[in-house]
């Protein structure tokens, strides 16, 4: 399989870029001449399956450890158990990780804070498991709305409705 290119890119305000990755690395990019500002070894290796997420607020507790705001949430699902990180956007430096203790590879993942619950998007079966960040624990298994292979989730920052993107999908 793979990736096209996200239609869902997280901006991180601070810095001004946008963050993308080839599967590697992620590279922040400056978004008005798309200049490579920095590019960082991804925690775990190479991944095909990966979502990216810059928290707009604390995870009090990912596998146990604080992953503060402004940190990116990257989620493996190439990994032999898939994996969530928070890293430090600016090194790379690993903040806390969450292994899911399972092997179904989510090729998304974002943190609803107002759930406190972080979900993942899994291409087949095409399913949302919403997830407790501190233990991994699946809390909530419910079907996608249409085909996936790869794509995206957001949280609309009005609604808090879980927004779902697919590359099989117009609309």
């Amino acid at each position: 399989r793979r990736r096209p290119s996200s239609p869902l890119l997280p901006v991180m305000p601070s810095f001004g870029s946008i963050i993308v990755s080839n599967g590697n690395q992620f590279h922040r990019l400056n978004p008005t001449t798309g200049a490579t500002i920095a590019s960082i070894d991804l925690p775990d290796g190479f991944t095909n399956d990966i979502g990216l997420q810059i928290l707009s607020a604390d995870i009090p507790s990912l596998g146990g450890t604080l992953a503060p705001a402004g940190s990116l949430l990257i989620t493996d699902g190439d990994a032999s158990t898939d994996k969530i990180f928070a890293v430090d956007p600016t090194d790379g430096t690993v903040i806390a990780t969450l292994d899911l203790g399972v092997n179904i590879d989510p090729v998304a993942g974002v943190f609803h804070a107002a759930r406190g619950t972080i979900f993942i998007m899994d291409f087949s079966p095409d399913e949302i498991h919403e997830v407790n960040p501190a233990d991994g624990t699946f809390l909530n298994t419910f079907a996608a709305p249409f085909d996936i292979n790869f794509g995206d989730l957001v949280v609309d920052p009005v609604t808090g409705n879980l927004l779902v993107v697919s590359d099989r999908v117009t609309r």
